[in-house]
């Protein structure tokens, strides 16, 4: 999360056509049902992580467990995978591998035993050294007690497999150096999931510190699920254990020693008994602030939906803010008060109330490229009905009467693989549900069409968009620039040469390598066919008026590697 203009912009791939189609899913789809249950008790396990993971051990498709404690999953393609379901205190489990041909459907049932934490467990782990290597294959309370919060971060990150009414009231604060309210600007929304901040990027975090000065003023951001979740948040910090207090355990995290940037300190803190997360508390570190400064940092609690998923309760963050006084030689900032910005989110209502006899169209939204369901996709009924796709990408519309009818799906995934608005049709008939379901192709299909020449076993495309990190538009005149290091055959085709919206790309052999230089379209969105699949590449990105930034892409095995850049 981050104080000040913001937005986020998931990457996606240019050029490519969707597969729409009516029904369940689409023909050749192969679908896995995982039910986690009490190994004990036998009862099911409402909310549990279910996911299916490749050969590698790479989940390639994640829901959460319904009041019966399943969960239907889509795989991106057949193949060889493993079922494994994870449940807040509980020991997680796997299944054996299984094989799962074009078009079949394979039925999991996976039994857990309770896991809890003793005392003596937490004394002990309170006893050691920071631990800045959180692997839970090797045990220790530490680690257990990072696994457990993991657990409800991702469910948070997820979402629910069945959405609920949630109320939102937000507000921006200006506070005097006492903390009294100054000026005070509120909101209220209502939504089917909390989202409440823009994720920022780990790895600029990594680079430039959690509080940065830019033009438009000084930046700070605070730990979201996403943040928590990534690598390089892991790699950047350490972690120990806070005994109990008042019912709580705490997982308290703090940078590396050698950590040369600002950056944040805090805990997780769960509950003692069922290890449920609660609450997350932050500060700053490697940052100056004056001795009068109070309670600069955030607060973010979490709560537990009646389907099991964990979201966001209530949050808030305070920043200092400074006025720079002229002096006879020089000038000096002087803290004038505090920024402050949060809300509350309210359960209204479970499930979405639909009325007797309603004519509805509904159906789901799903990516099989990433191998999940779309969340946030806009869905618009004869241009006048719409709805939002929840965190399962499934929308529910009540139709005004009977007929045909256009539907209409946008989303910013949608501009960046250069398709803009999707369409179908739907026939509404009264009293029944239509369903109309959307998936796009599998990579591999998506590869054929964008690079039919390099459908082979070692190419790829790498597929990306460049945007303005404050607004989420095309970033005006940027240019990307791929290098690879060693030697490699390069081809020179003109079809090979494109980006989406018609810019062009030029290659270059050099002594070390191979160079790409591509201008993106107009919505920001570029594609580079002819890669190799198996060597990391490195990409400079420069827009005017603003500093390059170099992303290292790491190598893959899959044919479409992607890329988001946000430029400042």
């Amino acid at each position: 999360m981050r104080i000040g203009p913001g937005g986020a912009l998931r990457i996606g791939v240019g050029g490519w056509l969707v597969l729409v189609a009516t029904g369940p899913l689409p023909l050749d789809a192969q679908t896995v049902t995982i039910t986690a249950t009490d190994r004990i008790a036998g009862r099911p396990l409402v909310g549990a992580l279910l996911s299916l993971r490749d050969a590698r051990g790479v989940p390639v498709a994640r829901l959460l467990a319904d009041a019966r404690g399943r969960a239907v999953l889509r795989p991106p393609g057949p193949g060889r995978f493993v079922a494994r379901a994870d449940a807040i205190g509980y020991r997680g489990a796997a299944s054996e591998p299984f094989e799962l041909a074009a078009g079949a459907a394979h039925d999991v049932a996976i039994g857990l035993d309770p896991a809890p934490l003793g005392l003596n467990e937490l004394v002990v782990g309170s006893e050691r050294k920071a631990v800045c290597r959180l692997d839970a294959q090797t045990g220790g309370a530490t680690s257990r007690l990072w696994d457990e919060a993991r657990k409800a971060l991702t469910s948070t990150s997820i979402a629910a497999a069945s959405p609920s009414v949630i109320q939102i009231a937000g507000y921006e604060r200006r506070l005097d150096l006492s903390g009294t309210i100054v000026t005070e600007d509120r909101s209220v929304r209502r939504t089917s999931a909390v989202r409440p901040f823009v994720a920022a990027d780990p790895e600029d975090l990594h680079r430039n510190g959690w509080v940065q000065t830019r033009s438009d003023g000084v930046w700070y951001y605070g730990p979201d699920a996403e943040l928590l979740l990534s690598d390089q948040f892991l790699n950047d910090h350490c972690f120990r254990i806070e005994l109990p207090q008042d019912g709580l355990v705490g997982l308290r995290f703090e940078p590396h020693r050698d950590r040369d940037r600002s950056d944040v300190h805090g805990a997780l803190w769960l509950d003692a008994t069922t290890l449920e997360l609660r609450r997350l508390e932050f500060g700053f570190t490697g940052v100056t602030l004056p001795p009068e400064a109070r309670g600069i940092g955030g607060v973010v609690e979490f709560t537990r939906h009646p389907t099991g998923a964990w979201f966001v309760h209530r949050w808030n963050i305070r920043m200092p803010m400074f006025t720079r006084l002229l002096k006879a030689v020089g000038s000096r900032d002087t803290l004038t008060g505090y920024r402050e910005a949060g809300g509350d989110a309210t359960l209204i209502a479970a499930g979405r109330p639909v009325r007797a006899g309603a004519t509805l169209v509904q159906g789901t939204v799903y990516d099989s490229v990433a191998g999940a369901p779309l969340a946030g996709v806009a869905v618009t009924l004869g241009g006048t009905r719409s709805d939002t796709t929840d965190p399962a990408g499934r929308y529910q519309i009540e139709s005004a009467g009977v007929g045909s009818y256009l539907l209409t799906f946008e989303h910013p995934r949608f501009v960046a693989l250069g398709l803009g608005q999707l369409r179908s049709a739907a026939t509404v008939r009264r009293g029944q549900v239509a369903t109309v379901d959307v998936a796009t192709p599998s990579a591999m299909s998506l590869m054929r069409t964008a690079c039919p020449a390099d459908s082979t076993a070692d190419l790829g495309v790498l597929v990306g968009v460049v945007v303005d990190s404050a607004t989420g538009a095309p970033s005006a005149g940027a240019q990307v620039t791929l290098r690879l290091t060693g030697l490699f055959s390069v081809r020179s085709t003109p079809t090979d040469a494109r980006s989406p919206g018609g810019s062009g790309l030029k290659v270059s052999v050099v002594q070390d390598g191979v160079i790409w230089e591509v201008t993106p379209a107009p919505t920001g969105a570029f594609q580079v066919c002819g890669l190799p699949r198996n060597r990391p590449l490195r990409a400079r990105v420069e827009a005017p008026g603003k500093p390059a930034r170099v992303i290292d892409i790491p190598a893959a095995t899959t044919p479409v590697r992607d890329l988001i850049v946000r430029i400042p």
